[in-house]
């Protein structure tokens, strides 16, 4: 993969053109891959960088070639065969598999629904997807191991022989395999799902695709930026009959349990102004409470929090960590929290609406360089939220029961009328989302200065990385010069002393 600051479009291109006229699908899908994940893999692309219709031009143009080869039906001989929900991979928690459980509990799309894995990143252990599969009551299979073309061509093979109505596309956003195999497919409905909104994503331009957003800021970007018209909006949704909620009584040990769901890459921006891990002492300083950490942490993450509690002289005991969940607004219930704060710098949607389905009052924190890292807009009017630790101190140190009650309130509100399942399923049976049917963005203005001084510093330490690693390769250099100086030395020496021992025997 080639660092973004080596990337050229047409390079791209050229080679992609190249590939599918030697026929070599293996090149072209990963040469579309490579270049999405060398912009995705640098900090200054999120929430900068969307979409690419020169990208998403050339999936097209890999999945005519598909067409072309394979002689795939047209869609008026097809018959209708339920939903298949193509995805690259499931994992253990997270929004993303928690929209694929709704889309599948709901039935909303016609049945019956089945998961086909494209394994873009050949990691996946089967019987392990096989039993995320089964808890949510669908068959699922997956391509196997080999390259790009051949799971490419294994995932239009399932597609064919399972006639689908519907293929619904949930897969990672530089999955050139399934975006192209959604593309060569002759279903009536590709519904492309746009989950990884604030990065670059394959698949967002495509004319095919029902373009389908599932926060409110990412609809009105994709509508208003990218211009993309006729864009849907899927509201993040938790099922009803599940809901715990919250009786409402708030700060009952006298201080309020704060809590934080998210996996490790939520927090992992070393360029970021506010770190996580190194703030929360001041957090548990701020509130005299109890935190509750809810997902995967690194063990250098951990280390980082134990080292910020005892610099602020705060008990480890007052930090909860629980690697995994299977519900978070059960755990939320059970462990007695008081306020949910959302992940930084990237915040979580699908978290946050859990919270506010079990009415708890939501802390959002307002990210600086972008709202699609905050979730502010995904939260109730009113929110709280904090944009520097002053501020977070202030509003830590001084939540009062009645103030919680009043968020709590306000938080369920807005889960009922935004993100309840009545909600979703009218947004789904809709033909079309006018921009009154979304939830308005909240006021925020970003701090471009300071997203500036990031940058400068993140440039700064590639910079001066390069110009260490010229000069340790210019000592090295100038070393083994050195080294065969001396070792010339030695051989001078060698020689001059037997010249001087041999003159002496001569004057005896």
């Amino acid at each position: 993969m080639k660092p973004c600051g080596a990337l050229s479009l047409d390079e791209v291109e050229q080679s992609v053109h190249r590939c599918v006229e030697d026929n070599a699908l293996d090149g072209a899908l990963d040469a579309i891959r490579d270049a999405v994940d060398s912009i995705i893999n640098n900090q200054r692309s999120v929430a900068r960088v969307y979409a690419s219709r020169r990208l998403d031009g050339l999936c097209e143009r890999v999945a005519q070639a598909v067409r072309q080869t394979t002689g795939t039906e047209s869609a008026d001989q097809r018959q209708d065969g339920g939903t298949v929900i193509v995805a690259t991979e499931l994992a253990a928690a997270g929004g993303h598999v928690e929209v694929i459980k709704d889309l599948i509990r709901l039935g909303s799309t016609p049945a019956p629904v089945s998961l086909f894995l494209t394994d873009n990143f050949q990691r996946v252990d089967e019987s392990e997807q096989q039993g995320y599969a089964a808890s949510m009551g669908a068959q699922v299979s997956i391509a196997q191991k080999g390259g790009s073309g051949a799971r490419m061509r294994e995932a239009l093979a399932y597609l064919t022989a399972k006639r689908p109505h519907t293929v619904v596309l949930l897969v990672h956003n530089q999955d050139s395999v399934g975006i192209v195999a959604a593309l060569a497919c002759h279903a009536r409905r590709v519904i492309f799902v746009h989950h990884g909104d604030h990065h670059l994503s394959l698949g967002v331009t495509c004319p095919p695709f029902e373009h389908v957003d599932l926060s409110n800021f990412a609809f009105f970007n994709c509508r208003h930026a990218l211009g993309l018209a006729n864009n849907r909006f899927w509201p993040l949704t938790l099922a009803s009959e599940k809901t715990l909620r919250h009786d409402g009584s708030f700060l009952r040990a006298g201080h309020p349990v704060t809590c934080c769901v998210g996996r490790p890459e939520k927090f992992d921006d070393p360029s970021y102004q506010h770190q996580y891990m190194d703030l929360i002492g001041l957090m548990l300083k701020s509130t005299g409470g109890r935190h509750v950490h809810i997902g995967p942490l690194s063990d250098e993450q951990l280390q980082r929090m134990q080292r910020s509690l005892q610099a602020h002289g705060v008990s480890t005991s007052r930090l909860t960590h629980i690697p995994w969940v299977q519900s978070v607004s059960r755990a939320l219930i059970e462990h007695g929290v008081d306020l949910y704060m959302t992940s930084f710098p990237y915040g979580g949607g699908k978290a946050q609406v859990e919270a506010m389905a079990t009415g708890l009052p939501v802390l959002v924190h307002k990210n600086y360089r972008s709202r699609f890292l905050s979730g502010i807009d995904i939260g109730y009017p009113g929110t709280m939220a904090w944009a520097d630790t002053a501020e977070l101190q202030g509003i830590l140190g001084n939540l009062t029961s009645d103030l919680m009650r009043e968020h709590a309130a306000m938080a369920r509100a807005h889960f009922e009328r935004h993100h309840s399942e009545e909600a979703l399923n009218r947004a789904m049976s809709a033909k079309s989302t006018s921009d009154a049917d979304v939830p308005p963005l909240a006021e925020v203005h970003d701090d471009g200065l300071q997203a500036f001084l990031d940058e400068e510093r993140i440039a700064f330490s590639t910079d001066a990385r390069s110009e260490m690693h010229q000069l340790r390769h210019q000592l090295e250099l100038q070393s083994a010069e050195i080294r065969v100086l001396r070792k010339k030395a030695r051989f001078l020496g060698s020689a001059r002393y037997k010249i001087t021992m041999a003159w002496k025997t001569l004057l005896k």
